[in-house]
């Protein structure tokens, strides 16, 4: 009996020395060197113009922040940090994010004097999240009948960018704030706002490839020529739309990449607008993404 139970003193001991880190067991002397392995790190660059970026985390998951600023790491005692929904992801006074539940929240790193700051725009959501799908006021008005943008919400399994007047411009500008590396496949519903210029895309396009990215193309939706402004009619007419969803088709065919040709959809599901000749109806359009999501999930 004593033996017994001096056996089991042991094994008590040895448990309470020992605790499950990711799933494994780790014990003390080996807690430190585990928590380093697991949590990954980012540096942003704090500027005068306090600029947006874009990160995917999962619940559960920590990213360490370094921040620099003009070229020189900055002691993150000289710096705020906060967290406009902690309930989503919170910060503390080291920069460490801590993903805490799906959604979206806006991490803001600032220094002292405020004059120089970054926002990290932290979307939480599962580890299966994999696809990115970015676009113009018309992927906007399929979710909301508000003009402005929708960054970083995940719908059906993809994370969405969409802006007013989106052009290529405002694409790269997100693309190049977004760690790619949360993303295997990108889908791009834009070239509405580019008057037919489809090369303004390509050589991004070109670097996603190159980036070993999955890209699914969208064609431009058509407009109603009726009810187009005269002095918008060189720019958003069904004749320049046509233009750049030919040479979007020439590069996809190129290219081999999937393309989904929208306007049949459009045809059976919205209404163009009477006021412009060139948004859709109704807002938020639900049976429109259905068909995106359908789409996508098929390719």
């Amino acid at each position: 009996m004593k033996r017994i139970f001096l056996g089991m003193i042991v094994f008590m001991v040895i448990a309470l020395g020992t605790f499950a880190y990711g799933g494994k067991l780790v014990s003390e002397a080996d807690t430190v060197h585990a928590e380093y392995q697991t949590v990954k790190t980012k540096n942003y660059k704090i500027t005068e113009s306090k600029k947006r970026f874009y990160k995917k985390l999962t619940a559960g998951e920590q990213l360490q922040l370094e921040i620099s600023y003009k070229g020189k790491k900055v002691d993150a005692s000289k710096l705020l940090f906060s967290s406009t929904k902690e309930n989503v992801a919170s910060v503390n006074e080291n920069g460490l994010i801590t993903a805490n539940s799906n959604g979206v929240a806006v991490i803001k790193v600032t220094n002292k004097k405020k004059n120089a700051g970054v926002s990290i725009f932290v979307t939480v959501a599962d580890v299966s999240v994999r696809t990115l799908f970015i676009g113009d006021s018309r992927t906007l008005d399929m979710f909301t009948s508000k003009p402005g943008k929708h960054y970083g919400r995940v719908h059906n399994g993809m994370v969405v960018f969409a802006l007013d007047g989106a052009t290529a411009r405002d694409m790269t500008n997100i693309l190049n704030r977004v760690d790619l590396g949360d993303y295997d496949r990108i889908v791009s519903w834009m070239g509405a706002n580019d008057y037919g210029h489809f090369e303004h895309y390509q050589n991004y396009y070109d670097k996603l490839l190159k980036k070993h990215k999955k890209l699914i193309l969208c064609t431009v939706g058509q407009s109603n020529d009726d009810c187009l402004p005269e002095r918008d009619s060189v720019y958003f007419g069904n004749c320049v739309i046509s233009s750049f969803n030919k040479k979007l088709k020439q590069y996809a065919k190129q290219h081999k990449l999937t393309v989904i040709n929208v306007s049949k959809a459009v045809s059976k599901y919205t209404t163009i607008d009477g006021a412009d000749g060139l948004h859709y109806s109704p807002k938020p359009n639900k049976k429109l993404w259905k068909y995106f999501v359908k789409q996508i999930q098929t390719k």
